[in-house]
């Protein structure tokens, strides 16, 4: 039988509107449809966990934690409001909390792949990287076809300095879906942080074609500058960036890079400055601006950067071998070889490595021991000269 649709302003009227608007994602109208709903007397979860995310959408996280927290008074079980408050934590850099709630949100739905992987960024977000990455890899586990696992691992491992595991992750997620532009775009990222200009520039202009709003932005011409090694209009856009977001730390961490591979350190130290004033626990702006100060010959305030990088990523091999060259200089021969020993167990492949520490052993007056490591290195440079390209 035909007829108008009549709406009845009924409280269960009201929340299923809301879930509607919500669907259609009318965040603030949604969010009105709740309201009347809780003021005609309902208080179900359901609704405070509803209200809560579309709060946290409209970036009002101080409502939505109010909401979830509201949702888990009226049943503590509640996993997916823990879910829901782990998120808008983490999105205030409230990382302590976020985590306790990711804790309870596995405990109580331990096949949660969206529990492990957000934990996985809380525990990244505080410098716990080896939690980190045990948490993406249960979640990668728990749901190996979902692209956002495979990158939330990547990324742990590119804070790590782990630039090829995190390629191999990245190169996971194209395979499950090879048509998005954003995950190219990431590995062209991935490529340049292991030396490979042309398949980075390759991914950029692949991305560059299925979405042409990537050339737009600055940061991003920055790279593909960087990938063609146009340094010095890297380093234009890269100040371009900055210019229209000064809170743009990865940028004058890149920039900071190229000032400092161009010998322009005083330069690149002050970029290095402004990274660590945006994020006093970015490790890599620690190292980068401890080596700017190892090249400007302040090898004090270098080993300064170098410990706290280091003790904010003591997994991250880089540091390991920079400090190294700092006691090196410092005639500290003892902690320089330790440094490289500790390096070299955490990346077994690097020629350098073996080149400096066989010249420390050779000063310490470990013979054998340093003619061993210069036989390896000169493997090591036998092998680089037999790749291709």
């Amino acid at each position: 039988m035909g007829g108008n649709y009549v709406w009845c302003p009924r409280n269960s009227n009201y929340r299923c509107r809301g879930v509607y608007f919500t669907n259609c994602a009318l965040f603030a109208k949604a969010i009105a449809d709740f309201d009347k709903a809780v003021k005609l007397g309902v208080s179900r979860k359901e609704v405070f966990n509803s209200r809560g995310a579309c709060y946290g959408k409209l970036g009002n996280h101080e409502k939505a934690i109010a909401d979830f927290t509201q949702a888990i008074n009226l049943d503590p079980q509640y996993a997916s409001a823990y879910l829901n408050r782990a998120i808008s934590y983490l999105t205030t850099d409230e990382y302590g909390k976020s985590l306790d709630d990711y804790s309870v949100v596995v405990r109580l739905a331990p096949d949660s792949y969206k529990g492990f992987m957000g934990r996985s960024n809380a525990h990244r977000k505080n410098g716990n990287y080896k939690e980190a990455v045990l948490d993406a890899t249960r979640a990668i586990i728990l749901a190996p076809h979902e692209v956002d696992t495979h990158l939330t691992r990547a990324q742990v491992y590119s804070e790590m300095g782990k630039h090829r595991d995190a390629l191999a992750d990245v190169n996971s997620a194209i395979r499950i879906a090879p048509n998005r532009a954003d995950i190219l775009w990431k590995r062209g990222c991935a490529y340049l942080l292991v030396d490979q200009c042309p398949k980075a520039l390759d991914d950029f202009k692949q991305a560059i074609r299925m979405n042409t709003k990537l050339a737009e932005s600055p940061f991003n011409r920055a790279l593909l500058h960087q990938a063609k090694c146009e340094f010095d209009r890297a380093i234009l856009e890269f100040h371009n960036a900055v210019t229209l977001d000064p809170g743009n730390s990865l940028a004058r961490n890149n920039m900071g890079t190229l000032l400092m591979n161009s010998g322009k350190f005083q330069d690149a130290i002050k970029q290095f400055n402004q990274a660590i004033e945006l994020n006093d626990r970015d490790h890599v702006a620690y190292e980068n601006r401890g080596l700017a100060h190892y090249h400007s010959g302040d090898l004090r305030r270098s080993l300064d950067d170098l410990n706290r990088a280091i003790k904010l990523c003591p997994h991250n091999s880089s540091p390991y071998f920079c400090r190294g060259l700092v006691y090196e200089r410092l005639d500290q021969l003892e902690n320089a070889c330790t440094d490289l020993n500790r390096f070299i167990q955490l990346k077994p492949s690097c020629r350098e490595a073996y080149e400096a520490r066989s010249r420390i052993l050779e000063e310490l007056g470990e013979t054998e021991k340093a003619r061993i490591d210069a036989k390896r290195a000169r493997e090591l440079h036998a092998i680089e000269i037999r790749k291709p390209g």
